[in-house]
């Protein structure tokens, strides 16, 4: 009985906004309206024919549902989402996603897992410093017998640190990027590793401070400095490392 009185209900109220006046030219059917009519079986025919000119205006866009507080659901952000895959069709590609995803790990050690034995045991050795590097090395040594290699690290002397259009344009090498990226991701971790020991031998909380080093390389290493000042309370720490 609900149902069916529901559906009369809905079949007045849509029908009643279809007819509005002449003076509404250039209005259609919007597709939320017929959605409805297909969704209760409603004589669409009969409908379109005895709308007017007017009608509801045609609706353009759809937003996904939203939650109770306003936010658009978990689900629609997820799919929102878009990873490229990795390059691996050269040399300077391998080593550059290589390196990438070489670090992940210790840094997510370092900074979810900070007081396991794997996590102590594995940041105490050089090795993962060690990793980064020779990944580096290699992605050096291959640049080095490209041809024309000696005119590029000659304008990189006499240009690339002088004049920031010289750096950009020194950018447009794939070997030049891979290789610096090797180097900033090798020297982040060297001083993440430096953070996360530090923290432990003097009991200071790291993880804030890993992460701004792992994003933005000297900015954490700023925070641990601070962290640690204040946790010992000894300003003149500030200046130790």
């Amino acid at each position: 009985f609900l149902f069916v009185r529901s559906r009369r209900v809905l079949s007045a109220v849509v029908l009643s906004l279809l007819s509005f006046p002449r003076s509404c030219e250039g209005f259609q059917v919007s597709p939320v309206v017929r959605s409805a009519f297909s969704h209760h079986q409603l004589p669409l025919k009969r409908a379109i024919n005895n709308q007017y000119a007017g009608g509801l205006p045609p609706v353009n866009t759809f937003s996904p549902p939203r939650t109770r507080l306003g936010r658009r659901s978990s689900l629609s952000r997820i799919r929102a989402l878009e990873f490229a895959s990795p390059e691996l069709a050269t040399f300077p590609q391998q080593v550059f996603t290589a390196v990438n995803f070489l670090v992940l790990p210790f840094w997510g050690s370092m900074i979810f897992q900070p007081h396991s034995d794997r996590t102590k045991a594995l940041m105490e050795s050089s090795i993962p410093v060690l990793l980064c590097a020779a990944l580096h090395l290699s992605m050096v040594s291959y640049g080095l017998t490209q041809p024309g290699s000696a005119e590029e690290f000659q304008f990189l002397a006499t240009q690339g640190f002088v004049k920031l259009s010289a750096m950009q344009e020194m950018r447009s090498s794939p070997v030049f990027v891979s290789e610096e990226w090797a180097h900033v991701l090798a020297w982040d971790l060297f001083v993440g590793r430096y953070v996360y020991l530090d923290g432990l031998a003097k009991k200071i909380p790291t993880p804030h401070s890993l992460f701004f080093t792992f994003l933005l390389g000297p900015l954490g290493l700023t925070m641990h400095l601070i962290t640690r000042a204040v946790v010992l309370k000894d300003a003149s720490s500030l200046t130790k490392l």
